[in-house]
């Protein structure tokens, strides 16, 4: 979730580019496997959606105000 701590809004796709050269030999990084994280991450109140691009529906996320504060404590 630090990858949301500069407050860009970001897709699953953009997500998983930023954290494929980090992590890219787990079997969990994947796009799929991000999804997957990133609705975890909101189930549990870290993220939230913040805006659908028209274009493609494709949604963007953000950190919460808990989440944020939850990150930087894990930091």
């Amino acid at each position: 979730a630090a990858i949301f701590l500069d407050d860009r809004p970001r897709s699953a796709q953009e997500a998983f580019t930023l954290l494929q050269p980090l992590y890219g030999k787990e079997k969990i990084c994947t796009l799929a496997g991000i999804e997957k994280y990133l609705m975890s991450l909101k189930a549990i109140g870290v993220i939230t959606a913040v805006r659908v691009d028209d274009a493609g529906g494709e949604r963007r996320w953000g950190l919460t105000r808990s989440g944020r504060e939850r990150v930087l404590k894990g930091l």
